[in-house]
């Protein structure tokens, strides 16, 4: 699976997360997911499943399609 910042996914923090989004993420990609808080639960059930069934990625909940933090870190 991608790493974020080459840093492992244990090894993360909220800081190296906010990097990510400002300097090497553009958009979504196939290993990359943004909800906002209000995301749908099942919505979110077919996103893990679809993750789990490929390469695996990262979906940001709390994050807004402009990469705007929208909750709590």
């Amino acid at each position: 699976m991608i790493n974020i910042n080459g840093i492992d996914w244990g090894k993360l923090t909220y800081q190296d997360i906010v990097k990510h989004l400002n300097e090497n993420c553009n958009d979504e990609t196939f290993f990359f997911e943004f909800k906002k808080d209000e995301v749908n639960s099942n919505g979110l059930v077919k996103e893990i499943c679809a993750f789990a069934n490929t390469f695996g990625g990262y979906i940001f909940i709390v994050v807004d399609d402009n990469k705007n933090i929208t909750g709590s870190p």
